[in-house]
């Protein structure tokens, strides 16, 4: 049997907005389909039912609410959030890293926290309160990793203070139209985050260039990107990537189906379900 690439993640979980599905198994539906190994939580609450649907997974990060619009069913009554622009919720919440790091010790695939849109909000987050995140996430495991979503347009920021802080960079390029500069990116995403793994997002819906759930990426971007991913990986540029995600597999079943077939043939994948092997 060959094996299933082992830097291969799914984004989801269940969410109203954008087209998604409140179907608690809706992750690891996506994940099976790709016959991937890993998932990136989020949306959802964290807690034991929850992570029980992703039970089969090899590794797992768990999204530290706080920090996009949508979340205020989950945390509306979490003191330590705060208002961001256009009403999002831009502090990541210290509880829920705790319930993380608390769940990880019962479940072992829990890597770590990841925090969405952080190099969006970054200037409105001290670097003392994404230390307060990874102590949080470190209070009943010291070996929990902190995550952060960086968009490939926002590396022009300053991020020097947050880097002792954080330990992993889920890097994205917004604008499909940017995806060209995608060796740029890497390039200067390594400059700015030495010694931090790499994760890169990619994308089958165009989020970045049009109204959301308005249409799909072309098909020659997503080709590009996920070829690009392939060779950044066997190179050793990257050190995993990530699909999103699982609500898309319905909204573009031939994006979705295409990039199945590529995971099989450039990663090594087998048909059968990898994640429950």
């Amino acid at each position: 049997m060959w094996q299933a690439n082992e830097n291969v993640w799914v984004w989801g979980g269940p969410v109203k907005w954008w087209g998604g599905s409140m179907e608690k198994d809706s992750l690891i539906k996506a994940v099976e389909y790709f016959h991937a190994r890993n998932a990136v939580y989020v949306y959802g609450p964290n807690n034991e039912e929850m992570l029980s649907y992703l039970e089969p997974c090899s590794r797992i990060f768990c999204q530290v609410k706080g920090c996009a619009a949508g979340y205020d069913e989950v945390i509306k009554d979490r003191k330590e959030v705060a208002q961001g622009e256009e009403g999002q919720l831009c502090h990541p919440d210290l509880e829920d890293a705790r319930i993380i790091s608390k769940l990880s010790l019962s479940n072992n695939a829990i890597e770590g926290g990841l925090v969405d849109d952080f190099s969006v909000h970054v200037e409105k987050l001290p670097a003392e309160r994404i230390k307060a995140v990874q102590d949080a996430l470190r209070f009943y495991n010291p070996a929990m990793k902190l995550a952060m979503v960086v968009y490939a347009e926002n590396l022009h920021k300053e991020f020097g203070p947050y880097l002792p802080f954080i330990d992993v960079i889920n890097l994205w390029v917004w604008k499909y139209s940017n995806l060209q500069a995608l060796p740029e990116y890497i390039g200067r995403a390594r400059r700015v985050f030495p010694g931090k793994p790499i994760m890169l997002g990619l994308f089958m819906h165009d989020y970045g260039e049009a109204e959301p759930d308005s249409q799909e990426m072309p098909r020659d971007r997503v080709e590009y990107q996920f070829d690009f991913a392939a060779k950044a990986l066997a190179e050793g540029k990257i050190d995993d990537i990530v699909i999103l995600g699982d609500r898309e597999i319905a909204k573009h079943p031939d994006q979705a189906k295409w990039i199945k077939g590529f995971l099989k043939e450039r990663l090594s994948y087998a048909t059968e379900d990898l994640c429950r092997a």
